[in-house]
């Protein structure tokens, strides 16, 4: 949990988050009594000096979510996602000529500065903890420091337990003992793992998952089981011993001259024309064309 003085980093990393939950399940709080925190404000550093010119200190400093891009779109900051913590940071310069914003009570005076904060790539994550641990929900702090266009997003990510739509995977076709789980709505890797037997890890390993979210429709496998050998089954040729027999015989298969499964016929011209409105004379000597 990163305060202010602190070193720049997440105010609460994704691995932070779920050792939290991992600790109170384990302490033997009834999953229904625990909710993940949700902070919506992040912390600001200057990080070519703590102070503004103003000496105001911005070493941690905190700032409304509804702050944030305001202060990126103003100085044309860049926002990196850290994938080791999950978490944005936004990264800008105020420069001399640049105009000066007064955020959280302290003016943004010339420097370099960065910002480490929640969008909706983290806040998705986190979210996903409450599905795959089925425990009772979220809290926040603070309501209104919220960026508004959160709330387009967080009530499907936690309800549907970051649980979104995507493409549906084909279920491959080998014969196997291999067990298959296609997603529905509002399932999640924990609850897929309850009813299975088996832990969340096992399956994202099995499915190469990188994280928690999965898609409706989406195929998992769960257990890879053995391959079964499947034999294809010997095809007998059908012969209408009324009509013709099958032999082996050195001639004409219709590519040049090989061997070919050639029909040698025991009816007479005028049937097998019959037969097959053939419109050419068939010699019957296993020389002609296959059929």
């Amino acid at each position: 949990m990163i305060e202010q003085g602190s070193t720049p980093g997440p105010v609460a990393s994704y691995s932070f988050v779920e050792r939290s939950i991992q600790y109170a399940l384990n302490q033997g709080v009834p999953k229904e009594k625990i909710v993940v925190g949700m902070s919506f404000y992040g912390r600001m550093w200057k990080t070519d000096g703590e102070t503004n010119a103003d000496g105001h200190v911005i070493n941690g400093r905190g700032i409304s979510h509804k702050d944030i891009q305001p202060v990126i779109d103003r100085y044309n900051g860049e926002v990196i996602f850290d994938e080791n913590t999950q978490t944005p940071k936004a990264v800008f310069t105020v420069k001399n000529d640049d105009p000066i914003m007064t955020v959280g009570g302290a003016r943004l005076t010339p420097g370099e500065y960065v910002i480490w904060f929640d969008n909706k790539e983290s806040i998705k994550r986190k979210l996903g903890l409450v599905g795959k641990y089925d425990i009772k929900g979220t809290g926040s702090w603070a309501l209104y420091q919220e960026d508004p266009a959160m709330w387009n997003y967080y009530n499907d990510y936690l309800n549907g337990s970051a649980v979104i739509e995507g493409p549906i995977v084909e279920e491959p076709k080998e014969e196997t003992d291999a067990v298959y789980h296609t997603v529905q709505s509002g399932e999640t890797l924990w609850l897929i793992s309850q009813q299975y037997g088996v832990t969340v890890d096992e399956i994202k390993t099995l499915n190469n998952l990188e994280s928690d979210t999965i898609f409706v429709g989406q195929i998992l496998l769960i257990s890879e089981g053995e391959e079964k050998t499947i034999e294809e089954p010997t095809q007998e040729p059908v012969v209408d011993e009324t009509t013709e027999e099958v032999t082996n015989t050195t001639g004409n298969n219709g590519n040049g001259n090989g061997r070919g499964n050639n029909k040698q016929s025991t009816d007479s011209t005028e049937e097998l024309r019959k037969k097959s409105h053939l419109q050419e004379e068939i010699t019957g000597n296993g020389n002609g064309r296959n059929r």
